[in-house]
């Protein structure tokens, strides 16, 4: 099942179904919510596209501290390499250097635009699972699928 996280200001992340182009529907939320949990790990690791300790784990498994190092590094320089900013984004910053006078609030206009630069929405998918058909097993009377969960009880994504 396809779906839209989205990253809070206050660091909470929700997630929902898109119904339509007018309607979104929260399926789950890493703060309280009787419809579902997310786990905050899960997200960050969607909103970084890396999870550090999986990272850490694959690239130093049974290597030496020296041969681990570099190949973390190595890892680091993939993830970041593809971080750059748009002509719109330099535009922005050229702008606010040249064209603002020095009592100007730089500060405040360099916040503004890095808020602009930081992405809050991620197309993700619910990782679903099949379940048996069986009558007695109450979740899956009716539908052959359901989400998957982790063993905290909550829903597993994955970045589209």
């Amino acid at each position: 099942m396809k779906a839209k996280l989205v990253k809070r200001s206050n660091g909470r992340f929700d997630l929902y179904k898109i119904e339509d182009v007018d309607q979104l529907n929260t399926i789950a939320s890493s703060f309280d919510n009787p419809n579902g949990k997310l786990s905050l790990k899960n997200c960050e690791a969607i909103e970084l596209g890396y999870d550090l300790d999986e990272l850490a784990y694959e690239k130093s498994w049974n290597e030496d501290s020296e041969k681990g190092f570099i190949n973390g590094a190595k890892a680091i320089l993939e993830i970041l390499g593809d971080k750059k900013f748009s002509e719109e984004n330099m535009l922005k910053s050229f702008i606010i250097g040249v064209f603002t006078d020095e009592t100007s609030d730089h500060d405040f206009e360099f916040t503004e635009l890095m808020k602009d630069l930081q992405q809050t929405e991620w197309d993700v998918e619910i990782v679903m699972e099949t379940c048996s058909m069986n009558p007695s097993d109450l979740d899956c009377s009716e539908i052959a699928e359901r989400p998957k969960l982790d063993e905290n009880g909550c829903l597993i994504l994955k970045r589209i």
